[in-house]
């Protein structure tokens, strides 16, 4: 499998399969950075046209972030069903979505998007190719989701089912009225 050329790869596809199954996190070091409770570490991405682009989230007041790939079957279910969820909810309670995509090829992350059809107005669109800050943060599985709330970790994910989305939308909800979503991430 040309996926599995080296060692990289190689964790990522185990951190994959382990990492489907909802709430288990399959990465040691996920306990440190990305639990439940923590603050949302910085993140070194790119932007669609390969800048660099510094994802801090310190100061925001919400945010949504899926983690994803187009080579990830689960997170071709969880994209449009995450974003319509979201997009479904009133003004003052809906996050920032930003989706933090870990394709080697940028291109062929965007036609999917394109594909799917999907409002990505007021969508923030980032790039990690080959999964390097996804490796060094630990995230959980594949796709991963984050709810953010105040710069702290307020929900995490790893895989995709139905139940998650609708977890998704209640830690939403549950949010204060009126808080703002993250500006200029």
């Amino acid at each position: 499998m040309a996926i599995l050329r080296d060692r990289k790869s190689l964790r990522l596809v185990t951190a994959v399969l382990l990492g489907c199954s909802g709430l288990v996190f399959c990465h040691p070091r996920t306990t440190a950075a990305l639990r439940q409770g923590k603050p949302f570490p910085n993140v070194e991405l790119e932007d669609e046209n390969g800048i660099p682009a510094t994802l801090d989230l310190r100061n925001s007041t919400r945010a949504l972030i899926l983690v994803w790939a187009t080579w990830c079957a689960p997170c071709h279910e969880a994209l449009p069903a995450l974003l319509h969820a979201v997009k479904a909810l009133p003004d003052d309670r809906r996050p920032t979505l930003i989706l933090w995509n870990i394709d080697r090829d940028r291109d062929r992350a965007k036609k999917f998007l394109v594909q799917l059809q999907l409002d990505l107005h007021e969508t923030v669109i980032r790039f990690d190719p080959e999964g390097r800050e996804f490796h060094r943060l630990g995230a959980p599985g594949m796709p991963a989701t984050f709810v953010i709330v105040g710069g702290t970790i307020k929900a995490a994910f790893g895989g995709y089912q139905p139940e998650i989305q609708q977890k998704v939308i209640r830690t939403l909800n549950a949010m204060q009225p009126g808080e703002a979503p993250l500006q200029n991430p």
